[in-house]
């Protein structure tokens, strides 16, 4: 079966997940890779709305329907065995380590994907919250607007989708308001609007297709994804300006990022082909890697590693655990969805 895998949008994965990991590494704070590592979350969420609701246009083309439930039973096949597997080990290692465990009610709530909301047991989960959230939303929408038949009116969707978008920043706007000089948010009416910049961008490249425009004018559209990032290095994270102003413009940035990328064309450089194939590799295993990473460092902080032996535990270890749950979870999973829906397809 010839693969259709995007190969810039796992480029940008790997990106995304690296930015990540350094976020959460034991490098020191100064480090400017760790001070804008935590977009990398906000990238994942352009990138997750575009190639989700990719998939429910292209069946509404193809079909002239969408079936939402079959959309959230496989990604629930491809989602849930990694995470639940995750939160076993979550009650388990407690246990293992100093004898006692997490509450029944914090891993309720862990994994009832609410811990966005509500007090948690990680400090990297409640994207995943997020991104659960919007697949509902985006099934539940999907269908409505197909029954309405507005899903086929381009002027109805993108009108929604601004509307939409300019709600959760207006709504971000009105949060930060008498809030301390740098905090942080996590709630998913209030960081939704990466994933509604990518759902239009997905409906505008099915639509309009959008991706033969961006390869004629990607030497213009570069400099405008250079300058919307710009926020990232000028604002502190945190910080007010940054939360009202400067998230908004850096997810416009990733939008244009992502659509640049699907123009990607892979280096012929000696030096740029290895990198694209790493970060490539590296997309592909990317949620199992974001996943686990941080037991790994918990696991490092236990142990009271030295820093260079930390740094390699953490490093080396999230990779091969998320290399070990892609293959040994994820994949099989998805043969498994694959052979069930061939009979109903």
């Amino acid at each position: 079966m010839r693969s259709t895998r995007l190969p810039g949008l796992d480029v940008l994965r790997g990106i995304a997940i690296l930015m990540v990991l350094v976020r959460h590494s034991p490098l020191p704070d100064s480090w400017w890779l760790k001070q804008v590592g935590w977009l990398g979350v906000d990238l994942f969420f352009v990138l997750s709305g575009f190639l989700v609701s990719r998939l429910l246009f292209q069946e509404f083309e193809k079909t002239g329907t969408v079936r939402p439930l079959r959309f959230l039973i496989r990604r629930g096949f491809k989602i849930y065995p990694s995470y639940y597997v995750f939160i076993g080990a979550t009650a388990l290692y407690p246990y293992l380590m100093y004898g006692r465990g997490y509450s029944w009610k914090l891993l309720v709530l862990e994994s009832a994907f609410v811990q966005n909301y509500v007090p948690a047991i990680w400090i990297h989960t409640w994207s995943l919250a997020v991104e659960e959230h919007f697949y509902f939303a985006l099934a539940g929408l999907t269908f409505l607007f197909m029954y309405r038949k507005w899903l086929g009116q381009p002027k109805i969707v993108f009108s929604f989708l601004t509307l939409l978008w300019g709600t959760v920043v207006a709504l971000r706007w009105l949060h930060c308001q008498g809030q301390p000089e740098t905090f942080y948010f996590f709630q998913t009416h209030l960081r939704a609007d990466g994933l509604i910049l990518g759902v239009g961008l997905a409906y505008g490249v099915q639509q309009y297709h959008w991706k033969e425009i961006i390869r004629r004018w990607r030497n213009r559209i570069l400099p405008m994804a250079v300058l919307l990032c710009l926020p990232a290095v000028l604002w502190p994270a945190g910080s007010y300006v940054m939360n009202v102003a400067g998230l908004p413009l850096i997810n416009l940035g990733f939008a244009l990022w992502v659509g640049l990328s699907l123009c990607h064309t892979q280096p012929t450089s000696r030096w740029l082909h290895p990198l694209d194939s790493s970060l490539r590799l590296l997309g592909q295993y990317s949620y199992n890697v974001y996943l686990w990473h941080m037991l790994v460092r918990l696991a490092g902080q236990d142990w009271e590693l030295g820093t260079t032996t930390f740094l390699l535990l953490y490093f080396t270890g999230s990779l091969l655990l998320g290399l070990g749950a892609t293959w040994g979870i994820e994949k099989p999973m998805l043969k498994i969805r694959d052979r069930i829906w061939a009979h109903y397809d």
